[in-house]
């Protein structure tokens, strides 16, 4: 390509000046339009990035092709946008997921040994201590459980692959998580 055909070439051999355009850094980008494009405009998130089990830090938190919530070994790279082992903690109790646009984590039961999946995310204005909504988990950072505030149940590995919403007990280490939050956020 000829820069000559951009006009650009003395620019290009004194040095680019990003002033002289207008050009935006990158957390205006990333407020701008990556959130509007991932349609998470509305929320502000308490956490962002890869879940880590405690329990085996081998394995991270990962939405299988069939919305499951599952495990799957950690990349070891910070995670960003549109990675399907990126999980944000919204301050209105969803849970989503970088790589499933509008899907939020979601339960069809409360009861034990229920897994969660990824549905369309549902509009409701939790506030802190209310047990509402299928939707509904918060992470707590003195446990490290992530919690389903409704069914008073916490995320736990099962097996390498099978993660369950048991009774949450502060002692079992297959309910500690980890948040790697991402550089992004």
């Amino acid at each position: 390509v000829s820069t000559q055909s951009t006009g650009m070439s003395d620019e290009i051999r004194s040095g680019f000046n990003p002033d002289k355009h207008k050009c935006r850094n990158y957390d205006w980008y990333r407020k701008e339009i990556l959130v509007d494009y991932f349609s998470w405009e509305s929320d502000q998130f308490d956490y962002v990035g890869e879940i880590r089990s405690l329990y085996n830090d081998e394995l991270c938190l990962e939405i299988n092709s069939e919305t499951v919530v599952i495990l799957y070994p950690c990349r070891g790279m910070p995670p960003g946008i549109g990675d399907n082992h990126v999980h944000g903690f919204t301050k209105n109790g969803n849970v989503r997921n970088g790589y499933r646009d509008g899907m939020c984590w979601d339960t069809a039961t409360h009861e034990e040994k229920t897994v969660v999946k990824m549905f369309q995310c549902h509009v409701h204005s939790a506030t802190e201590g209310e047990s509402f909504g299928s939707q509904r988990f918060v992470y707590d950072e003195t446990t490290q459980q992530v919690v389903h505030p409704p069914s008073k149940r916490c995320m736990e590995l099962i097996d390498r692959r099978t993660v369950w919403l048991m009774k949450c007990d502060k002692v079992r280490r297959e309910q500690r998580w980890d948040i790697k939050m991402s550089p992004w956020f």
